[in-house]
């Protein structure tokens, strides 16, 4: 049985590049690994300032990394990505490469931002309730 390879493009990250990626065993354990170590610096239900702070910088150079590791990126193509994105940029980035990682199409990835980016305009429209606003 042959390996998936998944051609991703870097743009997102401001790299004008398209990569071939064998999603092998190996990587997507590597992936999993990844998540389970930045789900665990998310929990901030026990932590101070400090270690919030902390785990936030460990969980973008552990993103880095495997970006790094992932498309054999060079160093001046990850100081490239440190130099011209946002965070912002970055999260949803890393969010594309792994979800077409795991085998999401391109297609399948804008839907989801479309559904999410219409969630997140509910809830912000929740947020605002007309109602509240109101002089009795």
């Amino acid at each position: 049985m042959a390996v998936n390879t998944e051609k991703i493009k870097l743009n997102k990250f401001g790299i004008r590049k398209m990569v071939n990626v064998r999603t092998t065993f190996g990587l997507l354990e590597k992936l999993d690994e990844l998540d389970i170590t930045l789900l665990e610096l998310q929990d901030t239900e026990n932590a101070e300032y400090i270690d919030i702070r902390r785990n936030n910088l460990k969980s973008a150079r552990l993103k880095m990394e495997f970006v790094q590791a992932a498309f054999e990126l060079s160093d001046e193509d990850i100081e490239n990505i440190k130099n011209s994105i946002s965070p912002e940029q970055f999260g949803e980035a890393f969010e594309y490469v792994t979800l077409r990682m795991r085998g999401v199409t391109d297609e399948n990835y804008n839907v989801l931002v479309a559904e999410a980016k219409r969630e997140q305009e509910e809830q912000e429209a929740d947020e605002t309730d007309p109602k509240e606003d109101s002089v009795e």
